[in-house]
């Protein structure tokens, strides 16, 4: 496995984790053939509200679906002050194009990347997927037409508006009241296919993020599949002992990401 850290910027405050598949160096001659030559990706951005970037929703949660195949990736971004617009977005932008521009190296499908997150993080990535496009993001990042575009974005209690949401303990993306942060509003025939789970006992995230993002996808035929949990509470990561820490979860949230790699395998053909 290729395990190293890429920082994205100059100040090295924001950084790429790679999980890349080893291609196993054998003799015999069949050796292979069975093998993908190249892998779909995800890239996961942890959530934290901008302020911080959750230690239980990075790195653990690339684990499962890297035991799927898959390539898999987290990544730091800008948070607190210096979380405000456009930083985070271009660093998540940055890295995709990093994913991408490797993809030959690293034995990728560049046409198979999915980038999700949880809370913060999912809104960081739905602002990726409805706005790849627009302004001059990758022109002024060098990046290609199209480079930093997701072909699946993965939301994990997501908000895709910021009301509500003001508070001391939010970064300054969020603070500054940024229109682009409401991501519902920029949903189009551009938005990738997207994966959206959500509890109804989440009173932190309302879970009518995910049926406004849901309804707004139906409406310009986005292909999207939502779970709705009754049970569980905002933050559940991969809804385990040691990812949701001591909040109460319900044993049946934690299907949510089998369902997310099955949606993915069938999405990209895998």
């Amino acid at each position: 496995m290729l395990h190293e850290k890429i920082y994205i910027n100059e100040d090295k405050k924001a950084y790429l984790v790679t999980y890349i598949h080893d291609h196993y160096e054998q003799e015999w001659e069949n050796v292979g053939n069975w093998l993908p030559k190249k892998r779909p990706a995800i890239l996961m951005l942890p959530g934290g509200g901008y302020a911080y970037c959750s230690d239980r929703e990075g790195e653990p949660t690339v684990y499962p679906f890297l035991c799927a195949g898959y390539d898999a990736f987290y990544l730091i971004y800008h948070t607190g002050d210096e979380s405000i617009y456009p930083n985070p977005l271009e660093d998540v932008a940055k890295a995709v194009w990093e994913i991408r521009k490797n993809a030959e190296e690293w034995s990728i499908d560049s046409q198979k990347i999915a980038v999700g997150g949880y809370s913060a993080g999912g809104n960081l990535a739905s602002m990726l997927g409805t706005q790849w496009h627009r302004g001059d993001l990758e022109k002024r990042l060098g990046i290609p037409t199209g480079g930093s575009k997701p072909n699946a974005m993965i939301l994990c209690y997501t908000n895709v508006d910021n009301k509500n949401l003001m508070n001391s303990e939010l970064g300054a993306i969020i603070k500054q009241g940024t229109l682009e942060i409401n991501s519902v509003n920029y949903v189009d025939k551009n938005t990738p296919p997207v994966f959206i789970w959500h509890t109804t006992e989440d009173e932190k995230v309302p879970v009518t993020n995910a049926l406004r993002f849901a309804e707004k996808c139906h409406e310009n035929k986005v292909p999207f599949e939502l779970h709705i949990y009754e049970k569980g509470q905002h933050g559940l990561s991969l809804n385990t002992d040691l990812t949701a820490y001591k909040m109460d979860h319900p044993v049946n949230v934690d299907t949510w990401v089998q369902l997310c790699i099955n949606w993915l395998n069938s999405l990209f053909s895998f």
